[in-house]
């Protein structure tokens, strides 16, 4: 044989082996013919020398060459065939051995999508692996659209290198490594997964964490792990307990690693960095690595370590070690495949096939078999036709024979089925392959168009959804070109427009929006085809007979070209209408706090006026002809305190007495009296439905409706009709929405309608402000109804006006129902007074209200202490507890208010007489609770004569 350094030289590639072995034998076979020519001359000098046993040797080293000619002959016809067959022999063992791992492994190419997986994984996941390769992994993994945040493959991708994770699946954990397959250019080419089921060892180290009495129990459990299972000392590296496995897996006794420390079994593990390996651990309080162990006889084996923090009585690491041998082994067997793949085949990414006559599948390339799944081995046992969909076998057997005969194919459409089952279009051309003269076989050349194909589909559909979508909104939305014309709009235009067939006639959109010749001036198209933004306005569009909210919104084509634009109309004249009202109950509001602030201190400066004229008028002869001066003083201050009264109402701040009334029975009793309030020429109608009960000061509610018939007997000057009619109404959200108080419900509906000569838009948004009149000066003071308007919101109600010049008006007024029953009204009883010999004390801030006060009480018989604030109140009356019969305070004083001091003093004598007295408003009152602890009060501006009987009521009851 040759010596195996000369037959490597040889084989190397820098010598023809032919032409080496040639020259070799015709150099031996020379010296052959030299050596018979000279051993056979008798008497020379070889024939001496060389001897029979040389010639033999010489004649076995020729035989021997003879051989090995022969041998290599041999060789190098079946050098090809034996590398096929060790490829197969190789794919077939790697197969093998990748199905026995038992932990669950796939490949995927680099954008996730399952290549090849083992009976493992099919296993886990329940599925045949058809059924899985051709999908991407976290469809299968983790049945979702697209990778899961922190999924390992986005991290190794980043990393190119390991990324190991723990994850949980429903009550199971695992142990995830995401391998990158890098290819001679060091890109990603694939990922290799891999997933150990550790919920044994989860469990393990869960039932670590129980102590005292499960410690048997404990480890007994770690003891069944499959996986090596040691708890260390974090600050030593010792070895505090180890399972069985442990033991197993490095060859050594419990005992004697109990002696140990990790440093021991662990070479990558240097006792320097171990402490700087625990703090990070008990930061972290977890991770996962990948090293080597040492066994006891010296040999070393792959394992995959998570560590775990764990405080108990004391720190703990536990560590759980898993002997990754097969599977490094698996993982470099694929590293071993997909390298020969790379040296075998072309990367063309075009599938390439080769078939038979036959049908049979002779050659395909590696683009091929990953777009359809199959290996080798399968195609050995099936045919093009058997991978082909249904619908095209037939088609492809006609091509096939149109091929054969000479004639070459282009744009051949066909559907494969993969290897998975998936459905794979294909576009490309076939040709014949001759051999001898004879065609031999059918090549073709496709393209995967699946993937345009389910654009394509899409693209269709969304343009379906699109539609769907564009006619489903009730907003007139219309396309429209650069010169207005409208080439697409929605069903909510065609309706409301009455828009003709677009693709018969060019439609101009101002013609149909607006009813003119040419764009409006502020037209948003406008101002939007000019600058390239989108544009909006709001306006009455009288051809539409609507508020309208047009909203233009720019079109560009590819390049960024303005082409066009949207245009969005949206009817908003409901929205418009809840805004007006909104906006005027919010201007009320704002006119009612001005109003109520106003008759606070008006009432102060009456209560002086008014109380001081009454003084005055008592101390004159009744024969004095000053005391018409004083009438007429008395009679101005008056009319201003019912002014005052018409603000506060207005204002909703005066105080009601809300009982249970029947609206239809105070209606009818009103009737006498509203007829001598209308005249003689003006005819009234009642239409009363239904019995309707609400809470309601009846005083006030009597107001608001003279108030409502004295407005419509003044807009009927020369005579008409005025109809009072009551019904039910259920109110909405929306409607108590836009008055921003109130609720939905039942209401009960006044309306008070008058056939007179109404009111326009402007005098409608200014109607129920105070002091607002379109009568002439003197004729009235424009506080009727905004009268009404108060009390109508005092009682939780609205108020609205429907008019139009020339058609009348009508007022409705809404208060809610109540299920309250009506009770009789009965007359308050007058008690007389026990005398005038009676102590009051008088608190009040104010100077001249106080000397008033004071003043009067004296003149009617009462002695009065004053006092200038609550604190000074408190103390007097300390002071003169057995002496003082009763209290007048005013509630808002500094130092200490009236309430405050009241409350002090009813402590020191629960029993006291109080009357409390203000110029604020009621609904201020009200915040103060006094009414609800049924302390007597009396409003400013008061006369004399009320405070007195006041007094005296109080005192007597």
């Amino acid at each position: 044989m040759i010596p195996h350094r000369i037959h490597k030289y040889l084989t190397s590639g820098k010598l023809n082996l032919i032409w080496v072995y040639s020259g070799l034998s015709i150099l031996i076979w020379t010296i052959d013919a030299a050596i018979d020519v000279l051993v056979f001359n008798e008497g020379s000098w070889i024939s001496q020398t060389f001897t029979p046993s040389f010639y033999e040797l010489w004649t076995r080293l020729l035989i021997c060459t003879t051989a090995v000619l022969a041998s290599h002959s041999g060789f190098s016809i079946l050098r090809h065939k034996r590398t096929e067959d060790l490829v197969k022999d190789h794919a077939l063992q790697w197969k093998t051995t990748f199905d026995a791992i038992h932990d669950a492994i796939f490949l995927a190419d680099a954008d996730g999508k399952i290549l090849r997986c083992n009976k493992a994984f099919a296993a886990m996941k329940e599925k045949p692996e058809s059924e899985i390769i051709g999908q991407y992994c976290y469809e299968i993994v983790h049945g979702t659209a697209d990778f899961i945040e922190g999924c390992p493959f986005l991290k190794a991708k980043t990393a190119r290198g390991r990324v190991s994770v723990e994850i949980q699946a429903g009550d199971r954990w695992f142990s995830v490594a995401v391998d990158p397959i890098l290819n001679g250019s060091g890109n990603i080419k694939g990922y290799v997964h891999t997933m150990s089921d550790i919920t044994e060892r989860k469990q393990a180290e869960e039932d670590f964490q129980k102590s005292g009495e499960n410690l048997k129990l404990y480890q007994a459990l770690i003891n069944q792990s499959n996986d090596s299972v040691e708890v260390l000392d974090p600050a030593t590296g010792n070895f505090l307990n180890v399972n069985t496995k442990t033991c197993t897996d490095l060859g050594y006794t419990r005992e004697e690693l109990l002696s140990m420390k990790v440093f021991d079994i662990d070479p990558m593990v240097r006792p320097s960095d171990f402490p700087k390996i625990m703090e990070e651990l008990k930061r972290t309080g977890s991770s996962v690595w990948t090293g080597i162990h040492l066994r006891k006889d010296g040999s070393t084996f792959p394992v995959e370590v998570s560590l775990k923090y764990v405080q108990l009585d004391r720190e703990y690491v536990v560590a759980v070690a898993r002997d990754i041998t097969d599977r490094k082994r698996a993982e470099d067997a694929l590293k071993e495949s997909e390298r020969r793949y790379r040296n075998l085949f072309d990367n063309a990414n075009d599938l390439i096939q080769s078939i038979s006559p036959d049908g049979h599948i002779l050659y395909v390339n590696p683009a091929w078999l990953k777009t359809l799944g199959y290996t080798m081995e399968d195609l050995s046992q099936i045919t093009v036709f058997d991978i082909l969909h249904p619908d095209f076998r037939n088609k492809c057997m006609n091509t096939l024979q149109q091929v054969l005969s000479g004639e070459s194919k282009q744009n051949i459409e066909a559907i494969f089925i993969s290897k998975n089952g998936r459905m794979v279009n294909v576009e490309g051309t076939a040709s014949m392959m001759m051999l001898d003269g004879k065609a031999v076989a059918c090549n073709g050349i496709f393209r995967d168009v699946t993937e345009r194909k389910r654009m394509e589909e899409q693209l269709f559909q969304i343009r379906h959804d699109w539609e769907d979508t564009f006619n489903s909104i009730t907003d007139m939305i219309t396309i429209h070109d650069k010169d207005f014309n409208i080439i697409h709009a929605n069903k909510a235009a065609e309706k409301i427009l009455g828009l003709p067939m677009l693709n018969v006639s060019r439609t101009k959109c101002y013609q149909y929006y607006h009813g003119t010749g040419t764009p409006p001036e502020g037209c948003p198209s406008c101002d939007c085809l000019k600058t390239g933004l989108s544009s909006i306005n709001e306006l009455y569009e009288p051809h539409l007979k609507m508020f309208i909210e047009i909203r233009a919104i720019p079109r560009f084509d590819k390049d960024n070209n303005l082409v066009g634009l949207i245009h969005v109309v949206r009817d908003i004249t409901e929205r418009r209408k809840l805004e007006d009202q909104l906006r005027q109950s919010q201007k009320m509001e704002a006119v009612g706090q001005l109003a109520g602030g106003i008759a606070h201190d008006f009432n102060n400066i009456l209560t002086a006026v008014i109380g001081y004229s009454n003084i005055l008028k008592m101390r004159m002869d009744k024969q004095d002809p000053l005391t018409v001066n004083i009438d007429h003083i008395l009679s101005a201050s008056d009319r201003g305190a019912h002014l005052t009264q018409s603000l506060l109402a207005f204002s909703r701040q005066q105080v009601n007495n809300p009982v249970p009334v029947n609206v239809n029975d105070l209606i009818k009793n009103l009737e006498g009296l509203l007829l001598g309030i209308i005249g003689e020429n003006i005819k009234l109608t009642q239409v009363l439905t239904g019995t309707m009960v609400v809470m309601a000061d009846r005083v006030q509610l009597d107001q608001v409706i003279m108030n409502l018939c004295a407005n419509a007997r003044d807009a009927m000057p020369c005579g008409g009709v005025l109809t009072i009619g009551t019904g039910v109404m259920e109110l909405g959200m929306e409607f108590t929405a836009a008055y921003d108080y109130g609720g939905p419900g039942s209401y009960a509906v006044i309306s008070v309608s008058d056939t007179g000569c109404g009111v326009d838009e402007i005098i409608k948004r200014r109607i129920f402000e105070p002091f607002f009149t379109t009568k002439e000066v003197g004729k009235g003071t424009g506080l009727g109804l905004s009268i009404v308007y108060g009390i109508v919101k005092q009682h939780n109600g609205y108020v609205t006006c429907n008019s139009e010049p020339g058609k009348g008006s009508t007022f409705s007024v809404y208060l809610p129902i109540t299920k309250a029953v009506v009770s009789e009204t009965k007359s308050d009883e007058i008690t007389g007074v026990e005398g005038q010999s009676k102590t009051i004390l008088l608190a009040e801030d104010e100077p001249a209200v106080r000397e008033l006060t004071k003043q009067v009480l004296e003149n009617y018989g009462y002695t009065v202490i004053e006092a200038v604030n609550g604190e000074e109140a408190v103390k007097s009356f300390t002071e003169n507890m057995n002496k003082i019969d009763m209290i007048i305070f005013d509630v808002i004083m500094p130092v200490m208010n009236g309430k405050e001091a009241y409350e002090r003093i009813r402590k020191m004598k629960p029993g006291i007489k109080a009357l409390l007295t203000s110029g604020y408003p009621s609904d201020f009152i009200q915040k103060q609770h006094i009414s609800r602890q049924g302390v007597a009060f009396i409003a400013k501006p008061v006369s004399p004569a009320s405070l007195i009987r006041k007094v005296e009521e109080e005192l007597s009851a």
